[in-house]
């Protein structure tokens, strides 16, 4: 039997994060020499390209493996911001109850309506609404589809 948790300290109002900014770029190319017709790979970090230089494959793929980590601190700061503002904004709004749901025993023998599973409601007469969502759920997913739930409901005028 499925068991439902108290809401994290994910879905709870949590402060506001402090201002926060990661940017990368990253521009790889491969261009002929005009000298001399060989072909050469090229990258460059800053956007204007006042860093262009011919490098290796092997320090193409280095820069890049850098670039991946950056792109997830940027993940994480978009989940993050989902978490603390995004979700708590929705949940005030709206009077919604956020319940989280152990989902792994739901559907034993059928994976994939657990990993398929996003969000579910109860209504309640006070005009309030119990959100029961999987636990551990991507934040950015997890407002998604408590935003879908709402505007669906608002259609309805059940919101």
């Amino acid at each position: 039997m499925a068991t439902i948790a108290r809401p994290s300290a994910a879905t709870k109002a949590t402060p506001v994060p402090a201002d926060q900014s990661i940017s990368t770029f990253r521009h790889v190319e491969i261009m002929m020499d005009l000298d001399d017709g060989q072909q050469m790979l090229v990258t460059a970090s800053d956007a204007n390209l006042g860093d262009l230089q011919v490098v290796t494959a092997a320090q193409a793929l280095a820069s890049i493996e850098t670039m991946r980590g950056e792109a997830d601190r940027m993940e994480a700061l978009v989940n993050e911001y989902a978490a603390t503002v995004l979700i708590p904004q929705l949940i005030a709004a709206f009077g919604i109850e956020l319940e989280e749901l152990d989902t792994a025993s739901l559907c034993e023998g059928v994976p994939h309506l657990n990993a398929g599973l996003g969000v579910f409601c109860e209504a309640r007469k006070d005009g309030t609404f119990l959100v029961v969502v999987p636990k551990g759920q991507n934040p950015v997913q997890r407002f998604h589809f408590m935003r879908e739930l709402v505007r669906d409901l608002q259609k309805r005028g059940q919101a």
